[in-house]
C-alpha cells in the first residue's frame, strides 16, 4: 500500500513541488490551500504525513494542526513554514508537530525528511 501524505499550503506553486516530490517517494497525494479543507481532507483520506504550513486563510495551520492530531493522534505532522518566528514553531512542535523545515527548503531536505517521517511512520503503526 502507498504511503499517503497530505500536503497543506495556500501557495500553489509549493503544494505541486511537495507533491512532485511525494509522488517521486511512491506517495499518494491530496492537496489543501487551507487549514478547513486540510482538516476535512484528513478525516476522508487518513494520511500517514501531513506536511503543513503555518500561514494561511481562514483556519490556520497551527489550529488545523491541533484538530487534524485531536482526531488522527498517530499521524505525522512535518510544519513547514516561512515564519521565523520561533514562539509560532515552537507552539506548532508543543502542539504535536514532529519537526519543521523552513521555506525556502532544498529538494534534497525535503526528500530527506519526508522519507525519515514516512519510515518512522511504518514503525510506529
Amino acid at each position: 500500500m502507498k504511503p499517503k501524505v497530505l500536503i497543506v499550503d495556500d501557495e500553489t506553486s509549493v503544494c505541486r513541488l511537495l507533491s512532485r516530490v511525494a509522488e517521486d517517494l511512491g506517495c499518494e497525494v491530496r492537496l489543501a490551500s487551507d487549514g478547513a479543507e486540510a482538516v476535512t481532507l484528513a478525516g476522508e483520506f487518513f494520511p500517514d504525513l501531513v506536511l503543513m504550513d503555518l500561514h494561511m486563510p481562514g483556519l490556520d495551520g497551527l489550529e488545523a494542526l491541533r484538530e487534524i492530531l485531536e482526531s488522527s493522534p498517530g499521524v505525522r505532522v512535518l510544519v513547514v513554514t516561512g515564519d521565523s518566528a520561533d514562539r509560532r514553531v515552537r507552539a506548532a512542535l508543543e502542539s504535536g508537530a514532529a519537526d519543521y523545515i523552513m521555506k525556502p527548503f532544498t529538494l534534497a531536505r525535503m526528500r530527506d525528511a519526508m522519507e525519515q517521517h514516512l519510515l518512522c511512520r511504518e514503525f510506529s503503526a
